[in-house]
């Protein structure tokens, strides 16, 4: 029986040098293991114990005391849990999925609030939401994309709102990137009843984090802007 599972807040990515990188969407955190964490992770997270873990590192790391291995293997999984990325399997199983209740589509009418307005109106409510605890915000977003969103942004509307994001936050005194200009943006499409997708994602070499706009699977990106698929992995999605 598995000791521990993975929450459902929790998002997982392997780069291309075998290194995990996690996004706690609860907190805003991220965090990285190397080869070894690595697989003890993706081995709790298909169900093994902690025990099955040891017995299986000590196998394929034979020039390291059985001990020593054990001791690791707690340590890290405790670290692990005081941050929230893993959690006790108290009943041996995890709890079913939420069901995510979404409005019936209906066809896009044309757009009639400015692209601009609604960006002067989302930047102060995403600078307040990036205070808040991370999960919180996702549960605000969620909360709008349920109960307030109707109709699917294109990809014409998406580059128009985030042009103004990025014209009307260009000399602002304090600090902005690509976090807070992202969800501004998804922000302002919602405040016209129009969805689109807020993602997190991680790149290798140098490492780093970005977060962007996307709608129906592809990132909205103005002319001066670095592509994305290509540097950038998803890790995060809202």
């Amino acid at each position: 029986m598995s000791d521990y599972m993975v929450p459902d807040n929790v998002s997982t990515t392997v780069d291309e040098n075998e290194y995990m990188v996690l996004f706690h969407a609860g907190t805003g955190h991220w965090h990285a293991l190397n080869t070894t964490g690595t697989m003890l992770f993706e081995m709790l997270s298909e169900g093994k114990s902690v025990d099955e873990v040891v017995k299986t590192l000590v196998a394929t790391h034979p020039g390291v005391s059985a001990t020593r291995l054990t001791s690791d293997v707690n340590d890290l999984v405790s670290a692990l849990a005081h941050r929230g990325l893993l959690v006790r399997n108290v009943r041996g199983e995890r709890p079913p999925a939420a069901i995510d209740m979404v409005l019936d589509e209906v066809p896009a009418e044309p757009m009639r609030a400015n692209a601009r307005i609604s960006a002067l109106i989302a930047f102060p409510v995403a600078l307040l939401l990036l205070q808040l605890p991370f999960r919180v915000t996702i549960a605000i977003l969620s909360w709008v994309n349920r109960n307030w969103v109707i109709y699917q942004a294109d990809h014409d509307e998406g580059i128009a709102t985030l042009a103004a994001v990025t014209t009307l936050t260009k000399h602002y005194p304090g600090r902005l990137a690509c976090l807070e200009r992202s969800l501004t943006c998804v922000l302002a499409l919602a405040l016209r009843r129009r969805r689109a997708g807020w993602c997190l994602g991680v790149s290798t070499n140098p490492r780093s984090f970005h977060a962007w706009v996307e709608i129906t699977g592809t990132p909205v990106l103005l002319p001066q802007d670095e592509p994305v698929t290509q540097v950038y992995r998803t890790v995060f999605r809202a």
